[in-house]
């Protein structure tokens, strides 16, 4: 379209492909969910980062694979002890239990969270991390610009991308949304 002069001149085009999705080759997912287990926060919030993790276990996949993550004081993989499990009812229901024995307390060491998440990550294809919780450091790096640029360092050598998903009526989504 031409138009006027301080208008510009464009195109546009519609374009739908021929493809039928159903043959399209399904990729695998490899997630690290980690759940904030710190003393901030009371039960309910707790309980709330529970179902949240249980949603995102059992949405998954049986060809998909996981790793469950605790973090407080320091950083726990909860569920495999190496690697990551097949996403069937049997193992997800041995990485909640795990969760629901691990229990609650001690400080939130978010950037120690990085590298533990990222280990269980270097030889997926789709590799996807979830951070459930407030976001709010209290040991290790504390600040938002302190985090961001541990986590820039930590994501650079890999492929996997963060998610995060904010509990608690504390939660810095500020910084949460920076990190994803």
């Amino acid at each position: 379209y031409k138009g006027s002069s301080t208008g510009a001149d464009y195109v546009m085009a519609r374009y739908v492909p021929n493809v039928d999705w159903s043959l399209a080759e399904k990729a695998r997912a490899d997630v690290v969910v980690v759940v904030d287990t710190s003393a901030a926060g009371d039960e309910s919030t707790h309980a709330i980062k529970t179902a949240m993790a249980e949603a995102l276990l059992r949405a998954l996949g049986k060809e998909d694979r996981f790793a469950l993550v605790s973090l407080d004081v320091s950083p726990k993989v909860l569920f495999p002890a190496k690697g990551l499990a097949k996403a069937d009812s049997k193992s997800v229901a041995a990485a909640l239990e795990a969760l629901a024995d691990h229990g609650t307390g001690g400080a939130t060491d978010l950037s120690a969270s990085f590298d533990v998440a990222l280990a269980r990550t270097h030889e997926a294809t789709q590799p996807a991390i979830v951070y459930i919780g407030d976001g709010v450091a209290t040991s290790g790096a504390l600040t938002g610009e302190q985090l961001v640029e541990r986590l820039r360092r930590s994501l650079s050598t890999s492929r996997a991308r963060l998610f995060t998903v904010a509990v608690g009526p504390h939660a810095d989504h500020a910084l949460l949304s920076e990190l994803a």
